[in-house]
């Protein structure tokens, strides 16, 4: 399966992010809160919140959304590495975003990025959280 540098590239950007958001609120619905270490917080105008208005997901809530996973070459490593997460898409619609909205991702080193939430549905940016 080939893969966009693009695309690559909004891939591993988002490897083990904190997940920001200026989003539009959809009709409410119940999600659990998490029990382990909170791994992604979603904040903003999420319809789905957990939180104190916010959605936290630790590692068992992240992984009962839907599994997606591609192998790919990196510069880091000499053979091709399988990544393994939830595409982005699939988060966003869990915690209750409208098409239109932006996403204010901020990474464990305080990389930054705004991606339109258009970009995730279309292109299928995935968060990875296994890599092997």
């Amino acid at each position: 399966m080939k893969h966009s540098t693009r695309r690559r590239g909004a891939i591993l950007s988002l490897l083990a992010a904190g997940l920001l958001g200026s989003l539009v609120a959809l009709p409410a619905r119940a999600l659990n809160a998490p029990t382990g270490k909170v791994l992604l917080t979603v904040s903003g105008a999420v319809a789905n919140a957990n939180d104190n208005r916010a959605a936290s997901f630790d590692l068992a809530l992240l992984q009962q959304l839907p599994l997606t996973s591609f192998s790919t070459k990196t510069p880091w490593y000499a053979q091709p590495r399988r990544f393994s997460g939830v595409l982005l898409r699939d988060l966003l619609a869990g915690v209750g975003v409208a098409p239109g909205a932006t996403i204010k991702a901020v990474a464990l080193n305080d990389y930054r990025v705004d991606i339109p939430a258009d970009d995730a549905a279309r292109d299928g940016a995935m968060l990875a959280y296994l890599l092997v």
